[in-house]
């Protein structure tokens, strides 16, 4: 073999060395970190997957009523839908009436208990969005 063919051997096999069992050339970059070259299909399935990702978290985003996150705080004395065994059932009552009751319990009339520290802990939009939600659970 010419020479110039012998060192393309060698340092094609020094790179296949570097990257180890399982990288291929196509890999974003080698075990140093340096830059290899990239399929373009590559570069199209990466976007395609991200843009579709987006999207559906965008769907799910949309979809989700703004205190249903804030009522997964009261699930395990309330249950999940304001039905809980127990405690005070919420289902069934309005927006206005839990909310005043939130209000109370954070002001510290209603004593130190749990719900105090519960209530203690949301801002005035987020007392009224999880009474708006725990009000839709009839």
């Amino acid at each position: 073999m010419p020479p110039v063919h012998q060192s393309f051997l060698i340092s094609e096999s020094q790179a296949a060395r570097r990257r180890g069992p399982g990288v291929h050339s196509e890999s974003l970059t080698d075990r140093e970190g340096n830059p290899t070259k990239t399929h373009p299909r590559a570069w199209l399935t990466a976007a395609s997957l991200l843009a579709s990702t987006l999207a559906v978290g965008a769907a799910q985003a949309q979809t989700t009523p703004a205190g249903r996150l804030l009522a997964s705080n009261c699930f395990q004395c309330h249950g999940t839908n304001g039905k809980g065994p127990g405690f005070e059932k919420l289902a069934g009552r309005s927006a206005k009436e839990i909310y005043e009751k939130l209000v109370s319990f954070a002001s510290g009339k209603e004593g130190n208990g749990l719900m105090a520290k519960h209530a203690m802990g949301y801002t005035d939009a987020q007392m009224q969005s999880l009474a708006a939600w725990l009000a839709t659970q009839k």
